[in-house]
């Protein structure tokens, strides 16, 4: 089928394309226009139908693209979730062991004051006895001469048993 153009109309194989009439003046046979119109709507429909695929491809990957990044969320709330616990226990574990430590240290504080208290009692007590002279003792330079001035060397044994001297 040939197309020309005209003079502003548009003429197909000795029909004028405005009214379907042959240039005889007969009506035109409109198989050709039909399967014309038919094509023209089947194209455009597949077209439609292509776009509609398109669009819902397009849909699909934006579902899945969602659906990824919300498995993605949901795995990173559990790993975060699983660590928030790790951290709870490990948390707990340390305050027992400051609730541990402080009563160590309350117990070390206790045996320490009665450390102190025993010995600053013994030293009290020491500090009451005082000294030689105080008692009416002979101080150090007063002793005999035959006598070690070291009060904790003792008198010579040999000198004074006669068992031991041989």
């Amino acid at each position: 089928m040939e197309v020309g153009k005209l003079g502003g109309m548009l003429l197909m194989e000795g029909r004028n394309a405005t009214d379907g009439r042959n240039a005889t003046g007969g009506k035109a046979s409109f198989e050709h226009e039909e399967q014309y119109w038919r094509q023209r709507r089947s194209f455009e429909s597949r077209g439609c139908i292509r776009l509609i695929a398109e669009a819902g491809e397009a849909a699909d990957l934006e579902l899945k693209a969602v659906k990824d990044s919300l498995e993605s969320c949901k795995q990173r709330t559990v790993i975060a979730e699983h660590n928030e616990r790790d951290l709870q226990k490990k948390l707990q574990a340390k305050d027992r062991e400051i609730e541990q430590l402080t009563q160590i240290l309350e117990q070390e504080k206790k045996d320490h004051k009665a450390t102190y208290e025993a010995w600053k009692a013994k030293w009290d007590e020491l500090m009451t006895i005082g000294t030689p002279e105080e008692e009416g003792m002979p101080a150090m330079d007063e002793l005999n001469a035959g006598t070690s001035k070291d009060p904790l060397v003792g008198p010579e044994l040999a000198d004074k048993d006669p068992m031991l001297a041989d």
